[in-house]
């Protein structure tokens, strides 16, 4: 089929696929299996299959033994009802990578038990034209009985969902052990103003990759890096006119704010000064190599770290779960920062109900909760190289690991980049000054306060 969107009904999956089929294909899937990474990846195109048969068992991989899952109650008059849920491939059912079968085993259990409850899962672009927003927007107007009962969202558009009223509030509806389990960047990203949207399920953020061959140490703080010499692929160019995730994580470490006030999100100007001033020295000593300032993405900096042609880029925590296992002479660390404390920028996934049907919500809340249990989200997030959004989850994970201790550390310290009204004009002034301060337009102290006129109510 030719067409971005496909369409799967999964009834009566069988349980034809057990836990040891399961372990074997996850094990000859090894973590070369790059998942979806939103900020970067291509549109990803679906494609039509058949229907998979699955367990409904959560698999463990090898060498983890996770808890079990604990069960949902069951449902009530839910005889012959069909959820529809609107998701992108790489969160999906289907047999063609091993997150996607823990997708289908977590999918098949919940059916297994809650009889007479069965999914159509239709996928769709996850931006642009065509994507996920796009056709919530699109089939609001023009065939509102066409709408998902849930839908798999970015949470980058979760505000703009929210604004025209496409998802419903979640306020009431998640138990209190469940949102207090999420990080804080997960935990504030399902939220608008306050009120639950979303049920996240999935994080990101990015840290530092250097060459233990140039490098012992990765330097902590701004003082440190200036001094030791070593060239950083820090992505300056931005998205759309936006700031990036680096630069934004280094204007908060400065003690910068991202809070609305009214209609705008006032800058601070001493902070931005000295963020930007950091840019300009280490641009004028050579530490930031000419691909940054013309890059909006960590990628072009995992090549060049690995021809040796820089000691330090930033790194997404997918790309390195993903692609650890084959890197040599490659460890990893925070975010140099002002004065070394941990400070980086969140990203995520999560669910979202857009039927205003209470017994549907119900159903669609049982459905999240399930897929939502810490063990569950831990043993999709490992399969899929993806952060689960929970701590439970991701205590589940190997503690004699120390890279999935960092991740804990860095997690907690994660802040969700906020978007909608006032942020993206506050993210648009920062890296109009960030580049007027790296052309020489403007000095550190003029783009600041220009930025900080721009954005003050």
């Amino acid at each position: 089929m030719a067409e971005p969107t496909r369409q799967r009904t999964y009834r009566n999956i069988g349980l034809a696929l057990g836990c040891a089929g399961a372990l074997a294909l996850l094990t000859a899937c090894n973590i070369r299996s790059l998942p979806f990474v939103p900020t970067a990846a291509p549109p990803v195109v679906a494609t039509s299959e058949s229907p998979v048969a699955v367990s409904p068992s959560p698999a463990a991989l090898p060498g983890e033994t996770p808890t079990p899952a604990t069960p949902a109650p069951p449902l009530t008059s839910t005889r012959g009802m069909t959820l529809t849920w609107w998701t992108t491939e790489w969160f999906s059912p289907g047999e063609d990578g091993a997150g996607r079968v823990i997708v289908s085993q977590q999918l098949a259990g919940f059916e297994t038990a809650h009889p007479g409850v069965v999914f159509q899962v239709t996928l769709k672009l996850p931006y642009g034209k065509g994507g996920l927003l796009d056709l919530l927007i699109t089939s609001a107007r023009a065939a509102p009985k066409a709408l998902p009962d849930l839908v798999s969202l970015d949470l980058a558009e979760l505000n703009s969902a929210v604004n025209a009223g496409l998802v419903q509030p979640l306020d009431g509806l998640l138990p209190a052990d469940l949102t207090s389990d999420f990080f804080p960047c997960a935990a504030n990203g399902g939220q608008i103003n306050g009120h639950w949207y979303a049920v996240p399920f999935q994080i990101d953020f990015e840290h530092v990759l250097y060459d233990v061959r140039r490098l012992t140490v990765a330097p902590r703080t701004w003082a440190d890096f200036l001094t030791n010499g070593s060239n950083y692929f820090l992505p300056a160019a931005g998205r759309g006119g936006l700031v990036s995730d680096a630069v934004l994580a280094q204007y908060l470490a400065a003690g910068g704010k991202w809070e609305r006030s009214g209609s705008m999100v006032p800058l601070n100007q001493e902070s931005l000064e000295q963020t930007l001033a950091f840019f300009k020295e280490a641009q004028a000593r050579g530490f930031i190599p000419p691909q940054a300032v013309e890059q909006n993405n960590t990628d072009a900096g995992w090549e060049l770290l690995l021809s040796g042609k820089v000691a330090m880029t930033q790194v997404r925590a997918q790309r390195y779960l993903a692609g650890r296992s084959e890197l040599r002479n490659v460890a990893y660390a925070p975010m140099p920062l002002r004065d070394g404390r941990v400070t980086t920028i969140g990203q995520g996934w999560g669910l979202a109900v857009v039927t205003g049907d209470p017994k549907r919500q119900a159903a669609a809340m049982q459905f999240i909760a399930w897929l939502l249990d810490a063990t569950r989200n831990s043993t999709w997030a490992r399969a899929a190289n993806s952060l689960p959004s929970r701590r439970s989850a991701l205590e589940q994970w190997s503690q004699a690991d120390p890279y999935f201790l960092f991740l804990r550390e860095q997690s907690e310290a994660c802040k969700y980049r906020a978007v909608g009204l006032g942020y993206n004009e506050a993210s648009r002034a920062i890296q109009r000054a960030l580049t007027d301060v790296l052309t020489g337009v403007a000095s550190p102290q003029q783009a600041a306060q220009r930025a900080v006129e721009e954005t003050t109510p």
